[in-house]
């Protein structure tokens, strides 16, 4: 599904609020909320954006997407072979406080998964600005036999932060993806899943040179 999102949908623009988890001295958090505005969604994971969420955090420290039903890859009877695959593609503008950019420092991936004895999962992701080359992704696989909630995630290097430019506006692309195989599992006689519920991009601030 692509399209603009509005307020009935994921999200629009959050208000511009002060942030109550701010410390009153610390110059280099801006006091206004970061605004964010889901332009378009794609894929097989996020056909039903009106299940989806998103928000910011109050100290402006991360920028979380929670994912409805339907994101959950499996195998097995009565699954057709392209549910082995999820997917989901979110193209976002992030409009900072003036005076104030930022990079992304981290990210993680929360989901649960049902894994027959000899089948696999795995999860894939990663977060590009428009004009930047797509970086590699990056990856938490799964093996059977498992039961149960997963999580994963990465912290990006300082030397590696790739901060917006101050006081422009550019399209940053969340993609990530679920996926299932059967292995040596027998999908005739078994069913396996894995499913992700939530996406976090971890924030870090500091103030715009002043010109």
């Amino acid at each position: 599904m692509v399209g603009a999102l509005t307020v009935g949908g994921l999200l629009a623009s959050l208000l511009v609020a002060p942030l109550a988890g701010r410390p009153a001295d610390d110059p280099s958090i801006p006091a206004e909320r970061l605004k964010v505005t889901v332009v378009t969604t794609n894929g097989s994971g996020c056909t039903a954006p009106a299940l989806m969420t998103a928000s910011v955090s109050e100290d402006n420290s991360a920028f979380t997407v929670t994912f409805g039903p339907e994101y959950r890859a499996g195998v097995g009877t009565p699954l057709r072979p392209a549910d082995a695959r999820k997917n989901c593609e979110l193209n976002v503008v992030l409009e900072p406080p003036a005076g104030f950019t930022f990079a992304f420092s981290a990210s993680r991936l929360s989901g649960s998964g049902t894994l027959a004895a000899g089948a696999t999962g795995a999860a894939r992701w990663h977060t590009y600005f428009a004009g930047q080359s797509q970086t590699t992704y990056r990856a938490h696989r799964l093996a059977g036999p498992f039961d149960g909630p997963w999580t994963a995630g990465a912290v990006h290097a300082p030397e590696a932060l790739i901060w917006h430019p101050c006081g422009e506006l550019r399209n940053d692309n969340f993609s990530t993806e679920v996926r299932v195989s059967a292995g040596t599992s027998d999908p005739a006689a078994t069913t396996s899943f894995v499913s992700l519920e939530s996406s976090t991009t971890d924030l870090i601030w500091r103030p715009c040179p002043v010109t």
